[in-house]
C-alpha cells in the first residue's frame, strides 16, 4: 500500500521536534509553493524582509531545502511569532506544507487566512490554493466551494489556472452546464485556457455531445504554438477529433484531422495509426497501407509498431495477398514472443528502484538530476514497456514520496549526528562552571561581603557620633586641617614668645582672625559637607544591597545549575532518543515505500504481459486461419 499518509504523519511528527532541536517537493507541488513565495512581489505593496527569521525561511526556500524552510517557519511560530511580514510567512508555510502531501495542515492555514480581515487579494488567494489543494485531493465539491470563495483579485496565470480547475471539477461533477457557462469567462489565449478547452472538449465528446466537444477542439487545432506544450496540446487536439470522427462517423474528414498532428511528434503513432484506420473504414485497404507500413518500420514506440503491423496483415488481407498477410503475422508473432521474453527478464531479475537510484531513468523523474554512470535506458530489458510506466503520474507520485522520506531521513539522521557536539558544549560549559565555581569559593566572596558590612557599621556610628557633637573638624578637607594644624603650631610658638615677655598681641590679634575665618567656614559648610557623607553612606547600603542580592542569587545558581546540567544532558539524550526513532520509522516507511514503487511497475508489467499475451493470441488465430485457408486452396483441383 502506498505510504502517502505515512509521510504525512512522520513529517508531522519530526516537525514538532525540529523546533527543539533547532532551539537546543512532485513538480507540481513545488511549482505552487515557488508561486506563493513569489506572491507577495504581486501585491500593490510589496513587503520587504523586516525580519530576519523570515528572510531565512526565504533563503532556505530559494536553495529549495523546503524542510528547513518549515522548520525556521515552526521555530520562530514557538519562540516569537513573525509580525512584521504580514500574511506571507502564513502563506509559504501553507504552501510548504502543501508540497509535502500535508494537505489538511496547510487547509487549516488557508482556512484561517481566509476568515481574516486582510486585504482582498491575499484573502482571494487563500482561497485558491485551499480549492486548489482540494482540487489535488479529489473532493471537487470542496475544491468549487473553496475556489468561488477567491472571487477577489488575482493575477492573469492564477485567474486562469482557478476556472480551470472549476472547469475540471464540474466535469467531475458531470455538471456539464455549469463547465460550459464558466468557460464562457475564459476569453484568453494562455495554456490554462488551452488545457480548459481541451479538457472540456473530450468530456463532451466522452458524454455524447460530440459537435460541441469538437467545436471546442477545433480551436486549439488551429493555434498557432508558442512552445513544446502548445504544439504537444494542438496534436492532442487533432487526435481527439480525429478518433472521435472515425467513431461517430462526423462529417469531418478524420484523415485531414490526423495529417495536421507532426510526423516527429510524441503523437506520430496515433496519427498513422488513425489515419489508416480512417482510409480502412473508407474501403480504402491500399491507402491505409501507406500510413501503416510507415509505422510498421518504425521501432518505437513497441506497441505502435506491433499494432502497426497486425493492421497492415489485416489491410493485405482485405487485399487478397493472404501470403503477405501470413508473413506479418508471423512477424509479429515472432516480435511478441520476444517481448514477452523480455518482460519475464524484467520481472525476475531487474530491480526498478536500484537503476532509478543509479541515474538510470533519472531523466524521467521529477527532481532527479542525471548521473555521470547513467545506463542507456534501451539496454535494458523491456525498456520501452517500462519508461511509460515510469512516466505515469501514479509512479512519479509514489516515487515522489520515497525520494521525500529518503530526504527526511538524510536531515534527520545530519541533525543527530550533532548531537555528540551538543554533549561536547554541554560538558565544556559544566567544565567551566566548576573552575568558576572553585575561583569563587577561593575569592571567599561572603567573609569579604560580612567585612564591608562591619565597616559600613563603623562608618555609621562615626557620623552619627559627628552630627550629635558637632565635630566639625572631622568633616573638614585635608587642605583645612592641614591649616588647622599650622594655626596651632602658630598658637603654641606666640604662646612661647609672650611668656618671654614679647608684647605678640599683633601677631595674636592676625591669629585670632584667620582662625576665625576657618572655623566659619567649617560651621558653614557643615551641613552640607553632613548631607554629602550620609548621601555617600546611602549609596553604599545600595551597593551592598545589591552584593548581598547577587550572593543570594549566586548561591541559587550554585544550587539550580548542577541540576540544569543534569536537565540538558536528559533532554539531549531524549532528543537522541526521539531522533533515532524517527530515523527507524522513516527508514521502515521507505522500505515500504520502495516496495509499493517497485510493485506500481511489476503490476503494471503484468497487465503489459496480459495485453501482449491476448494480442498475440489473436494474431496466433488470424495465422491458423490464413494457413488453413491457404492449406484449402492448395489442396482444391
Amino acid at each position: 500500500m502506498p505510504v502517502k499518509h505515512t509521510t504525512t504523519l512522520l513529517l508531522m511528527m519530526m516537525l514538532s521536534v525540529a523546533a527543539s532541536a533547532t532551539a537546543a517537493a512532485t513538480a507540481t507541488a513545488t511549482a505552487t509553493a515557488t508561486a506563493t513565495a513569489t506572491d507577495s512581489s504581486q501585491h500593490a505593496s510589496p513587503l520587504p524582509v523586516h525580519d530576519l527569521r523570515y528572510g531565512k525561511a526565504l533563503y532556505d526556500f530559494y536553495q529549495d531545502r523546503y524542510f528547513h524552510a518549515i522548520t525556521d517557519i515552526m521555530v520562530a511560530q514557538a519562540r516569537h511569532p513573525i509580525t512584521k511580514q504580514g500574511s506571507d510567512p502564513q502563506l509559504l508555510l501553507g504552501s510548504l506544507y502543501l508540497s509535502y502531501g500535508m494537505h489538511e495542515a496547510a487547509a487549516d492555514i488557508f482556512k484561517q487566512l481566509s476568515n481574516k480581515d486582510m486585504d482582498p487579494y491575499t484573502r482571494s488567494l487563500a482561497w485558491f490554493y485551499m480549492g486548489k489543494m482540494r482540487y489535488m485531493d479529489g473532493q471537487y465539491d470542496k475544491a468549487l466551494e473553496a475556489l468561488n470563495s477567491a472571487h477577489g483579485p488575482l493575477d492573469g496565470s492564477k485567474f486562469s489556472e482557478r476556472l480551470y480547475m472549476m472547469v475540471n471539477a464540474d466535469l467531475h461533477e458531470k455538471n456539464y452546464k455549469e463547465a460550459t457557462r464558466l468557460l464562457g469567462q475564459i476569453d484568453g489565449d494562455g495554456i490554462w485556457d488551452h488545457y480548459t478547452r481541451y479538457n472540456l472538449g473530450t468530456a463532451l465528446i466522452r458524454t455524447g455531445h460530440i459537435q460541441e466537444g469538437i467545436n471546442l477542439l477545433e480551436r486549439i487545432s488551429r493555434l498557432t504554438p508558442r512552445d513544446e506544450e502548445e504544439y504537444t496540446l494542438r496534436d492532442k487536439a487533432n487526435i481527439a477529433i480525429g478518433y472521435a470522427s472515425l467513431r461517430h462517423n462526423t462529417s469531418i474528414d478524420p484523415t485531414t484531422s490526423f495529417s495536421l498532428v507532426r510526423l516527429n511528434g510524441p503523437f506520430s503513432s496515433e496519427a498513422l495509426l488513425g489515419i489508416g484506420w480512417a482510409y480502412s473504414l473508407g474501403k480504402r485497404p491500399e491507402d491505409a497501407l501507406k500510413p501503416w507500413m510507415e509505422l510498421s518500420s518504425r521501432t518505437t514506440p513497441v506497441s505502435a509498431h506491433q499494432e502497426a503491423m497486425m493492421a497492415v496483415a489485416y489491410a493485405l488481407e482485405r487485399l487478397k495477398h493472404p501470403r503477405q498477410a501470413l508473413t506479418y503475422y508471423t512477424k509479429v508473432i515472432s516480435d511478441y514472443d520476444h517481448t514477452l521474453i523480455e518482460l519475464e527478464k524484467a520481472l525476475s531479475n531487474v530491480d526498478f528502484i536500484a537503476l532509478l537510484r543509479s541515474g538510470t531513468y533519472s531523466p524521467y523523474m521529477m527532481r532527479d538530476k542525471p548521473s555521470a554512470t547513467e545506463i542507456p535506458l534501451k539496454s535494458l530489458p523491456a525498456a520501452a514497456y517500462i519508461e511509460p510506466l515510469i512516466l505515469s503520474r501514479g509512479f512519479q507520485q509514489a516515487y515522489q514520496s520515497l525520494l521525500d522520506l529518503n530526504e527526511l531521513k538524510i536531515v534527520i539522521s545530519k541533525w543527530r549526528d550533532k548531537i555528540p557536539l551538543l554533549r561536547i558544549m554541554l560538558d565544556e560549559r559544566r567544565r567551566q562552571y566548576e573552575i568558576s565555581v572553585a575561583s569563587m569559593k577561593q575569592s571567599d566572596y561572603a567573609a569579604r561581603l560580612k567585612s564591608l558590612n562591619q565597616k559600613r557599621s563603623l562608618l555609621a556610628n562615626r557620623l552619627t557620633d559627628i552630627e550629635q557633637h558637632q565635630k566639625i573638624e572631622l568633616l573638614a578637607t585635608r587642605g583645612e586641617r592641614d591649616r588647622l594644624q599650622r594655626l596651632a603650631r602658630i598658637k603654641r610658638r606666640l604662646d612661647k614668645l609672650a611668656h618671654r615677655g614679647l608684647d605678640m598681641s599683633s601677631e595674636t590679634t592676625d591669629y585670632r582672625i584667620l582662625y576665625g575665618l576657618t572655623q566659619w567656614k567649617l560651621y558653614t559648610d557643615f551641613p552640607e559637607r553632613l548631607w554629602q557623607v550620609k548621601k555617600g553612606l546611602h549609596e553604599l547600603d545600595r551597593s551592598l544591597a545589591l552584593a548581598r542580592r547577587n550572593q543570594s542569587t549566586l548561591e541559587n545558581i550554585l544550587k539550580i545549575t548542577p541540576l540544569n546540567f543534569d536537565g540538558f544532558s536528559r533532554k539531549i539524550s531524549d532528543i537522541d532518543v526521539h531522533l533515532k526513532n524517527l530515523i527507524d520509522k522513516l527508514d521502515s516507511a521507505s522500505k515500504m515505500q520502495e516496495h509499493y514503487c517497485k510493485q506500481l511497475i511489476i503490476d503494471g508489467l503484468h497487465e503489459t504481459r496480459h495485453q501482449i499475451d491476448s494480442r498475440r493470441n489473436r494474431a496466433l488465430y488470424a495465422q491458423a486461419r490464413l494457413y488453413d485457408q491457404l492449406s484449402h486452396r492448395s489442396e482444391s483441383p
